[in-house]
Protein backbone atom coordinates (compact mmCIF):
# COMPACT_ATOMS: atom_id res chain seq x y z
CA UNK A 1 0.00 0.00 0.00
CA UNK A 2 1.25 3.48 -0.87
CA UNK A 3 -1.62 5.83 0.08
CA UNK A 4 -4.92 5.64 1.96
CA UNK A 5 -7.92 7.93 1.41
CA UNK A 6 -10.47 8.14 4.22
CA UNK A 7 -13.69 10.10 3.67
CA UNK A 8 -15.55 11.82 6.51
CA UNK A 9 -18.27 9.15 6.14
CA UNK A 10 -15.75 6.40 6.95
CA UNK A 11 -15.22 5.08 3.42
CA UNK A 12 -11.57 4.03 3.17
CA UNK A 13 -9.78 3.30 -0.09
CA UNK A 14 -6.17 2.23 -0.54
CA UNK A 15 -3.85 2.97 -3.44
CA UNK A 16 -1.24 0.33 -4.27
CA UNK A 17 1.99 0.68 -6.22
CA UNK A 18 1.82 -1.05 -9.61
CA UNK A 19 5.56 -1.55 -9.97
CA UNK A 20 5.56 0.51 -13.18
CA UNK A 21 8.12 3.32 -12.94
CA UNK A 22 8.37 6.14 -15.51
CA UNK A 23 11.47 7.96 -16.79
CA UNK A 24 11.40 10.37 -13.83
CA UNK A 25 11.46 7.47 -11.36
CA UNK A 26 7.82 7.87 -10.28
CA UNK A 27 5.85 4.70 -9.57
CA UNK A 28 2.25 4.48 -10.80
CA UNK A 29 -0.47 3.81 -8.22
CA UNK A 30 -3.84 2.13 -8.68
CA UNK A 31 -7.03 1.98 -6.58
CA UNK A 32 -7.75 -1.20 -4.67
CA UNK A 33 -11.51 -0.76 -5.36
CA UNK A 34 -12.73 1.78 -7.92
CA UNK A 35 -16.36 1.24 -6.84
CA UNK A 36 -15.65 3.25 -3.69
CA UNK A 37 -13.86 6.34 -5.04
CA UNK A 38 -13.93 8.41 -8.21
CA UNK A 39 -10.71 10.16 -9.23
CA UNK A 40 -10.92 13.07 -11.68
CA UNK A 41 -7.89 14.85 -13.11
CA UNK A 42 -8.82 18.41 -14.05
CA UNK A 43 -7.04 21.58 -15.12
CA UNK A 44 -6.95 22.88 -11.53
CA UNK A 45 -5.77 19.62 -9.96
CA UNK A 46 -7.10 16.32 -8.67
CA UNK A 47 -10.64 15.67 -7.38
CA UNK A 48 -11.44 12.65 -5.20
CA UNK A 49 -15.17 11.87 -4.90
CA UNK A 50 -16.51 9.34 -2.41
CA UNK A 51 -19.01 7.05 -4.12
CA UNK A 52 -20.81 6.39 -0.81
CA UNK A 53 -21.72 9.94 0.28
CA UNK A 54 -20.59 11.95 -2.80
CA UNK A 55 -18.30 14.24 -0.76
CA UNK A 56 -15.61 15.74 -2.96
CA UNK A 57 -12.05 16.66 -2.02
CA UNK A 58 -9.71 18.71 -4.21
CA UNK A 59 -5.93 18.65 -4.38
CA UNK A 60 -4.96 21.91 -6.05
CA UNK A 61 -2.06 21.53 -8.47
CA UNK A 62 -0.69 24.91 -7.33
CA UNK A 63 0.37 23.20 -4.07
CA UNK A 64 3.43 21.90 -5.92
CA UNK A 65 4.63 25.19 -7.40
Amino acid sequence: MKLTFTCDCGNEVRFFGTGDVNEQGMEAVDLEDDDRLRVVVGDAGLILQCKFCNNRYAIDKSLNT
